[in-house]
C-alpha cells in the first residue's frame, strides 16, 4: 500500500485552511492503517469557529430517524456511495455518521449493498438504495404491465427508509411512475420512492417536454410525491459553460422552488462537493462554493441536501470526500464544516416556509451572476413577488439574493442572505444591509448560531465571509 500524504490542516480565521503540514506521524501511521491517518491528522486542525479539531468532534444533529421513518421534521443532509467500492469498511459509515449526514444513497445491490445496512444501522444512518427486486425507470411500465406481484420478493430492513426509482426520467415515463408510486405507497407508507429529475438546461428531447417549467410540472400531476429531487452541479472548468451555468442553476432552484412552494412539497437538491468528474469538465470545488450552493438552495427552500459524493463517481480523474484508496480528502472536511451549520441552524430554519427569492440591490454586481439575478428578478415579478410586508429593502455592497419566509405556526417572517460577490474568492466578504418598515426584533443566524440580536430597530446589517448565508428572523414588535 501506498504511504499516503497526509495533510493536516490548520485554519486560521480566513474561511479556508491557509496552510498545510505534512507530519511524520502521520505518514508512519498511514502507512499501515490509512484511514487512522484522521485521528492523528486533525489533533492540530483548528479554525476560529471550531476551536478543536473538526474531525474528532462528530456534528450534533437530529436523529435521521424517527418512528421508523427518515425524520423528515429536520433540515436533512444525506451523501452517495453509489456503487460497490472494496475500500468502504465499518470506519467509512462512522465517519459519514460524525460528518452530520442522515442518510446515504446507494445503487448497489448484493453483498455490498447488504454490508451497507449492516453498517447504517450500527451507526444510525438511513439508507436509500436500490432493490433489485423492484423495478425502476424505463423497466417500471412492463412491471405493471406484467401483472405481477411487485412486492413479493422485497424485503425491508429498519434502516433502509427508502428505495430508488430510477434517474433523470423523461416525462413519458411519469404515468408509470405515477401508479407505481400509487402501489409503493399503499403498500409502504412509513417508506418512500425517490427519482431524480433532471435540472433546467436539459435538451427538450430529454425532457420529454417543451420546457423545464412543462417537465416540472407534468411531474407534480402525475407522480404522488411530497417532495422533488434533482441534481444541479454549477461550477465547470471549461470556459463557455461557466458563463451559462449560474443562469442555469437559479433558474433550476426557481422552477423547483415554486412548485413546491404551490403544491406543499419539499425541496430535495444533489449539490457538487466533489469535482473533475466527466473528463474533467466540472471543477473540484473549494469550502466557499459548497457552502454558497447550499445557502442558496436554502434561499429557494431546500429541505434536503445531498452531496454528490462521499465516493468518487463518473470518471477516473473524479476527486471526492474519499479518493480511490480509499483515503479521506479535504472535500470531507469541507463537507462537514458546512454540515455543522446546516444542523444547528435546522431546528429555526424549519419552523419557516418559503416564499420566494430577489436579488438585493447592489451597487457592484457580479458579472458571473449578474444575468442570473436579473433573471431571478423578473420571473419573482411575473409571480408577484416583491419580498415581504416587514421588510423594505434589501442592499449591498456587491450581488448578493435574498430568500424571504413565513413561520409556518404563528407570526413572523425571515430571510435568507447570501453573498454573491465573487464565487471563485475565499476573500470575497461583504455587508448587506437591512432596511425594515416598523419596529422589530431581529436575530441573525451565522454558521447555524445566533450571531446578533437586534432589538426594537427600523435596520440592521450583516457582514459575510465570502459565499456565506446568514438566516435572520423578524418579529414585529
Amino acid at each position: 500500500m501506498a504511504v499516503l500524504l497526509a495533510p493536516v490542516l490548520f485554519e486560521s480565521s480566513a474561511p479556508t485552511p491557509t496552510a498545510v503540514l505534512y507530519r511524520p506521524d502521520v505518514l508512519a501511521k498511514s502507512a499501515c492503517d490509512p484511514k487512522a491517518v484522521l485521528s492523528l491528522a486533525v489533533e492540530v486542525a483548528f479554525s476560529a469557529p471550531y476551536p478543536k479539531a473538526v474531525l474528532l468532534i462528530p456534528v450534533v444533529k437530529e436523529p435521521p430517524i424517527v418512528d421508523g421513518r427518515l425524520n423528515r421534521g429536520k433540515l436533512l443532509v444525506g451523501t452517495t456511495i453509489f456503487y460497490d467500492d472494496k475500500n468502504i469498511d465499518d470506519e467509512d459509515i462512522k465517519l459519514i455518521a460524525d460528518g452530520g449526514f442522515d442518510f446515504i444513497i446507494n445503487e448497489s445491490g448484493g453483498d455490498f449493498q447488504n454490508l451497507l445496512i449492516e453498517l447504517c444501522e450500527k451507526h444510525h444512518v438511513a439508507l436509500i438504495s436500490k432493490d433489485k427486486s423492484l423495478p425502476s425507470g424505463n423497466g417500471i411500465q412492463p412491471a405493471l404491465d406484467s401483472g405481477r406481484d411487485l412486492f413479493a420478493d422485497y424485503v425491508r430492513h429498519p434502516a433502509r427508509v427508502g428505495d430508488t426509482a430510477g434517474d433523470e426520467p423523461n416525462a413519458s415515463l411519469f404515468s408509470a411512475m405515477g401508479e407505481y408510486y400509487r402501489l409503493y405507497n399503499k403498500k409502504f407508507p412509513e417508506s418512500f420512492l425517490l427519482s431524480n429529475l433532471f435540472p433546467a438546461g436539459t435538451p427538450a428531447k430529454l425532457l420529454g417536454a417543451k420546457n423545464y417549467t412543462e417537465y416540472v410540472a407534468a411531474y407534480v400531476r402525475k407522480v404522488p410525491t411530497d417532495f422533488i429531487s434533482l441534481d444541479e452541479y454549477p461550477f465547470f472548468s471549461v470556459s463557455f459553460l461557466k458563463k451559462i451555468a449560474f443562469g442555469i442553476c437559479l433558474h433550476t432552484y426557481d422552477v423547483i422552488g415554486a412548485a413546491c412552494r404551490e403544491n406543499d412539497r419539499d425541496f430535495w437538491l444533489y449539490l457538487q462537493s466533489m469535482g473533475n468528474w466527466f473528463d474533467l469538465i466540472y471543477s473540484l470545488v473549494t469550502y466557499e462554493q459548497i457552502r454558497w450552493q447550499t445557502y442558496t438552495a436554502l434561499a429557494y427552500g431546500t429541505k434536503c441536501i445531498m452531496h454528490i459524493s462521499y465516493t468518487p463517481v463518473w470518471g477516473t480523474e473524479s476527486d471526492a470526500m474519499v479518493d480511490k484508496q480509499g483515503k479521506v480528502t479535504e472535500q470531507y472536511l469541507y463537507a462537514k464544516r458546512v454540515n455543522k451549520e446546516l444542523n444547528a441552524l435546522s431546528p429555526v430554519y424549519m419552523q419557516y416556509k418559503n416564499l420566494g427569492v430577489l436579488p438585493a440591490i447592489a451597487e457592484k454586481n457580479n458579472r458571473d451572476i449578474k444575468y442570473a439575478l436579473n433573471a431571478q428578478k423578473k420571473s419573482s415579478a411575473k409571480k408577484d413577488f416583491y419580498g415581504i410586508d416587514s421588510v423594505e429593502k434589501i442592499s449591498s455592497e456587491y450581488s448578493a439574493l435574498a430568500g424571504y419566509f413565513k413561520k409556518t405556526d404563528g407570526g413572523g417572517s425571515a430571510i435568507m442572505l447570501v453573498n454573491c460577490r465573487d464565487l471563485y474568492s475565499p476573500e470575497a466578504g461583504q455587508k448587506v444591509s437591512v432596511k425594515l418598515k416598523y419596529p422589530c426584533t431581529v436575530t441573525v443566524y451565522i454558521n447555524g448560531k445566533v450571531k446578533q440580536t437586534e432589538k426594537d430597530g427600523n435596520s440592521f446589517s450583516v457582514s459575510l465571509q465570502s459565499c456565506e448565508g446568514a438566516f435572520v428572523t423578524i418579529d414585529k414588535i
